[in-house]
C-alpha cells in the first residue's frame, strides 16, 4: 500500500478528517531576492501615515492612496485605559514589507474625573468679633483639578474664641437696675432700707488680647434679703404653663425638670414671694423661677427585643409600682429590652405618644438551679446505695435512663464495668444555662454489672451508588462497657441511575461492527421497507445482518452520576424492561436507514453506511431528535464469504478494501471508533474513525505533537523547515523540534530559528546561541552577501559576509 502513496513533503490540497487538525503545505521556497523586494515595496509606503483602528485593522498611504491592511499585520503591544487626562491608548506593532513600526493610537473620550472627599476652603477668615465664610470643594485624584461644590456658594464658619490670656475678671454694676440698693463706701451694693429686700444687676467682663475690647462674660440679678425683718418665709403664689400643683410646696425643694408643663414646647415659670411677718403683710421681695420647655418622661412600656429576650426579662418594681431595675431571669445569659418613653403631660401634643425608644441590656441575675428530673434520678440512686453501700444494676439502669436522655441536666463519669464494681461521679448541669454546678457533685458506688444489650446501631456504613450496592453493620453493644454482642451485615440495594431532565444525556448508537447479510439492500431504503419487501421480521428491532454478524440501533441515556449508558430508555413496541420515565415509543425499524451500499468483490468485504434517527420525549416533556449520523461498516453478502474472507488469519491493522479505502481491522473486525497512529508496511499512518486519512498533508497536530504528513503518512525521513499557517517551523525526523535554537541551513541559505520557529520578525544584528557569533538578519535570513556596517543599540559595527567582525 505504501508504494501507491505519494511521499511528497508538501501537497496542494487539504482534507480534514475527524479527530485531527490538518493544514495544507503548499511547498517551501525562499527567493534570493526576498530582501530586495521587501525594501522596494517599503519605499512606496508613507510610514508616518500608518494608523490602526481600535479593533486592530491597519491602513497606510502608498503612492498617495490609502491602503487597508489586515489584522494579521498587527500585534497589540500594550493598552492604557482612559483617564481624565487622556483617552484610552493602544500601542500596536505593525509589520509592512519586512519593516516593523510602532504606532500609538488614542480612542474614545477621556474618562470622568475621580473625585476625592470634599474639603473646606476658607474664603474669609473668622475673627473673635466676626464670623468667616468658606466653601466646599473637592479634587480629582488623578489630575488634581479642584472644583467647587454647590456652585461655589459659601457658608458661615464660626468666629474664633477671644484670647483673654491671664486678664482678670472685672465686675460692673448698672444703677438703673438698683431696687432698694445703693453702692456702699467700698463700692459694693447694699440695702437702703434694711427692713425690706432689694436687688441689683451684676455684670462681669474680661479684656480680649486680640480685639482689645472688654467682652461681657455674664450677668445675674442678685437679691439682698431684709436684715432687720423679724420673720422670713416664702410662698409660691402664681404659676404659668405649669400643670403641677405648687401652692404648698417649699420652693427650695422644687426640681424644675420634673414639673409637668401644659405645653411641653414652651417654657413655664412660677412666682416666689418672700414675707417678713407671719401675717404676710410685709413683702420682703419676690422673683420668678423659669422652667425650661421639656417633656416630662414616663416609662410606659418595657419589652424584649426578640421573643427569646421577652421570655428572659424580669422587671423589678417597688411598693409604689415604680420600676427599680430590669434583669435577666437567666443565670448567665443577658437579655436585650426596649424602653419606650412617652410624655405624661395630658395636655401635650405628644401625650401618650412615643418620645424615644432605647435598647438596653438586662444583666443576668439568677442563680444556678438543678433540673427537677435530674434531682429525682440522682436522689433515687443515692438512696439505693444507702442500704448495702452500693447501688444495684436495676438502680443504675434507672439512673442511666434519665442521665443519657437529651437535655437530662446531668453529666457523669463512670468507672463501672461488666464483672466488677465501680463508681459513678455525677455533676448537675444548670437548668437555665447548662453550666456545671461543681459545688453539687455526687459520687455513688455501683455493684458488679452483667452485660445488657443497648439498641442496635448502624456502623461501617458504605452508601449505595447507582453502580454498586452499599452495606452497613447492625451492631448490638453492651450499654455499660460497649462490648460488641452481635453484628449483622445488611446490604443496601443499588440506587437508580440519575438522568438529566433536559435530555442532554440522551443518544442513539449502533451496536456491532460488521454486517453479514444476503439481503439486496438499496440506497435510501429504510429497514421497515426492506423487510416488508422480503417478508422478514426480527425480534431485536432494526437488526441489519444475520444473528451474530449484525448491527442494531439502540437508544440510551447517560447517568449524570456514574456516566454509564443505559440502553433502551425509550422502549420499542416489544421491549418489556423497566421504564425509567414516561417516554415516546421508538420503532427502531422505522428509524434505521441504509445510506449507501458497496458490495464486496471475490469474497472481500464491501461497505454499508447506515443512519438511525428518531424522536423522543425528555423528562420535561419536550421533543428531542437523536441521530447516529452516517456510520460505515464492513459488509459481506453472505456468511461463507465472511468465513472465507482471509483463510488462515484474521485481518489486523490497515487493509485495502475493494472500494479502494484503507480501513483498520482488529481480529477481522472493522474498528470504526479507532483514531490514532498505525504502523503499516514499514511506515506510520494517521487513522481517523477507522479509516486512513489519505488527504492529510503538511503539519498536523495529534496528542500534543506536530507531525509532517504526506497522504496521511508521517515523513520520518524529513528534517528541515516546513510552512504552516504563514509561519515556518523546523522539523527533525518529521516531528516539530522546539529544542532547536540556532542558525539552520535550508535551500542554500541560513535562517534564525528559536524554539523551533523561524524568526521572520527579526531584522538586524542577532546572536546565534549555538556559537555566540553575531549575524545580520533580514526577515530571519542571514544576509551572508552583505559586507558593511550595521547599527545596534545606538552603535555601528563592521560586518563581513553578514557576520560581525571581532
Amino acid at each position: 500500500a505504501a508504494s501507491t502513496m505519494s511521499t511528497a513533503v508538501f501537497a496542494e490540497d487539504l482534507i480534514v478528517d475527524e479527530g485531527f487538525e490538518v493544514a495544507v503545505n503548499d511547498g517551501i521556497s525562499a527567493e534570493d531576492e526576498l530582501v530586495e523586494d521587501q525594501v522596494e515595496l517599503a519605499d512606496k509606503v508613507n510610514f508616518d501615515s500608518v494608523s490602526v483602528t481600535e479593533d486592530g485593522i491597519p491602513s497606510w498611504e502608498e503612492n498617495g492612496k490609502r491602503i487597508p491592511g489586515t489584522a494579521e499585520q498587527v500585534t497589540k503591544v500594550s493598552e492604557t485605559e482612559a483617564t481624565c487626562l487622556q483617552k484610552k491608548s493602544i500601542t500596536w506593532k505593525v509589520s509592512l514589507y519586512g519593516k516593523e513600526i510602532e504606532v500609538v493610537e488614542a480612542y474614545g473620550e477621556n474618562a470622568a474625573h475621580t473625585w476625592g472627599d470634599k474639603y473646606e476652603v476658607v474664603v474669609k477668615d473668622a475673627s473673635c468679633t466676626e464670623t468667616g465664610t468658606a466653601k466646599w470643594t473637592h479634587q480629582c485624584k488623578v489630575c488634581h483639578k479642584e472644583e467647587d461644590l454647590d456652585g461655589g456658594v459659601t457658608h458661615t464658619i464660626s468666629g474664633k474664641n477671644h484670647n483673654y490670656g491671664s486678664n482678670p475678671v472685672t465686675v460692673k454694676y448698672d444703677e438703673k437696675f438698683f431696687d432698694n440698693v445703693q453702692l456702699g463706701t467700698s463700692g459694693i451694693p447694699e440695702l437702703k432700707d434694711k427692713t425690706k429686700s432689694g436687688s441689683y444687676k451684676k455684670e462681669t467682663y474680661r479684656l480680649c488680647n486680640s480685639c482689645m475690647k472688654e467682652v461681657k462674660q455674664g450677668e445675674e440679678t442678685v437679691t439682698l434679703k431684709a436684715t432687720d425683718a423679724t420673720f422670713d418665709h416664702a410662698r409660691i403664689v402664681d404659676k404659668k404653663n405649669i400643670t403641677t400643683y405648687l401652692s404648698k410646696v417649699d420652693p427650695d425643694e422644687v426640681d424644675v425638670n420634673t414639673l409637668v408643663l401644659d405645653d411641653c414646647s414652651k417654657p413655664g415659670k412660677y412666682l416666689v414671694r418672700n414675707y417678713g411677718n407671719a401675717e404676710e403683710t410685709v413683702v420682703i421681695n419676690e422673683y420668678w423661677v423659669e422652667v425650661p420647655a421639656h417633656h416630662t418622661p414616663d416609662v410606659a412600656e418595657i419589652t424584649g427585643k426578640t421573643a427569646e429576650d421577652e421570655a428572659l426579662i424580669n422587671i423589678i418594681k417597688n411598693d409604689k409600682d415604680e420600676i427599680v431595675k430590669v434583669v435577666s431571669k437567666s443565670c448567665h445569659k443577658p437579655a436585650t429590652y426596649v424602653e419606650t418613653v412617652k410624655c405624661k403631660s395630658a395636655t401635650c401634643s405628644l401625650a401618650n405618644k412615643i418620645i424615644s425608644k432605647t435598647e438596653k441590656t438586662a444583666e443576668p441575675a439568677g442563680a444556678h438551679t438543678e433540673k427537677d428530673s435530674a434531682n429525682v434520678a440522682v436522689t433515687a440512686l443515692v438512696n439505693a446505695a444507702k442500704a448495702t453501700g452500693y447501688a444495684d444494676q436495676n438502680a443504675y439502669d434507672a439512673f442511666l435512663a434519665v442521665a443519657d436522655a437529651e437535655n437530662s441536666g446531668i453529666k457523669y463519669t463512670s468507672s463501672v464495668a461488666c464483672g466488677k464494681e465501680g463508681t459513678v461521679t455525677i455533676t448537675y448541669l444548670c437548668r437555665e444555662c447548662g453550666a456545671e454546678m461543681t459545688d453539687d457533685t455526687v459520687t455513688v458506688k455501683v455493684g458488679k454489672l452483667e452485660h445488657k444489650a443497648a439498641a442496635a446501631k448502624e456502623e461501617n456504613k458504605v452508601p449505595a451508588t447507582c453502580t454498586a450496592a452499599g452495606s452497613y453493620d447492625l451492631v448490638t453493644r453492651c450499654k455499660y462497657c460497649n462490648e460488641v454482642l452481635e453484628t449483622v451485615k445488611v446490604t443496601i440495594p443499588k440506587k437508580d441511575h440519575t438522568f438529566a431532565k433536559d435530555g442532554s444525556g440522551l443518544g442513539i448508537e449502533f451496536k456491532g461492527n460488521i454486517v453479514v447479510d444476503s439481503m439486496n439492500y438499496a440506497e435510501d431504503m429504510t429497514y421497515a421497507e426492506l423487510h416488508k419487501k422480503f417478508d422478514v421480521r426480527y425480534d431485536l428491532g432494526a437488526q441489519i445482518g444475520v444473528l451474530g454478524y449484525n448491527v442494531v440501533a439502540r437508544t440510551y441515556d447517560t447517568c449524570t452520576v456514574c456516566g454509564e449508558k443505559v440502553y433502551d430508555v425509550y422502549r420499542n413496541n416489544d421491549y418489556d424492561g423497566p421504564e425509567l420515565y414516561a417516554a415516546k415509543d421508538v420503532d427502531y425499524q422505522d428509524a434505521v436507514k441504509v445510506v449507501d451500499v458497496k458490495r464486496g468483490i471475490s469474497g472481500n468485504a464491501g461497505t454499508i453506511t447506515l443512519n438511525a434517527t428518531c424522536e423522543v420525549l425528555t423528562q420535561e416533556n419536550k421533543t428531542k431528535t437523536l441521530s447516529t449520523g452516517d456510520v460505515s461498516f464492513p459488509y459481506y453478502t453472505d456468511l461463507l464469504s465472511y468465513l472465507d474472507r482471509n483463510p488462515g488469519a484474521a485481518l489486523n491493522g490497515l487493509h485495502l478494501d475493494n472500494d479502494g479505502v484503507y480501513r483498520y481491522y482488529k481480529d477481522g473486525e472493522f474498528q470504526p471508533k479507532f483514531t490514532g497512529i498505525v504502523e503499516f508496511e514499514g511506515g506510520e499512518f494517521f487513522v481517523g474513525n477507522g479509516v486512513l486519512c489519505s488527504g492529510a498533508n503538511g503539519l498536523n497536530l495529534y496528542n500534543g505533537t506536530w507531525y509532517m504528513l504526506s497522504a496521511g503518512q508521517i515523513q520520518r525521513g524529513y528534517t528541515g523547515l516546513a510552512l504552516y499557517d504563514g509561519e515556518w517551523f523546523y522539523l527533525t525526523n518529521g516531528v516539530l523540534d522546539t529544542n532547536v535554537n540556532k542558525l539552520v541551513a535550508y535551500d542554500g541559505e541560513k535562517f534564525a530559528v528559536a524554539a523551533g520557529r523561524l524568526l521572520q520578525e527579526v531584522n538586524g544584528l542577532w546572536q546565534n546561541p549555538e556559537d555566540g557569533e553575531w549575524y545580520f538578519l533580514a526577515l530571519g535570513r542571514a544576509v551572508t552577501e552583505y559586507t558593511g556596517t550595521a547599527t545596534y543599540d545606538g552603535k555601528s559595527f563592521e560586518l563581513v559576509n553578514g557576520k560581525l567582525v571581532d
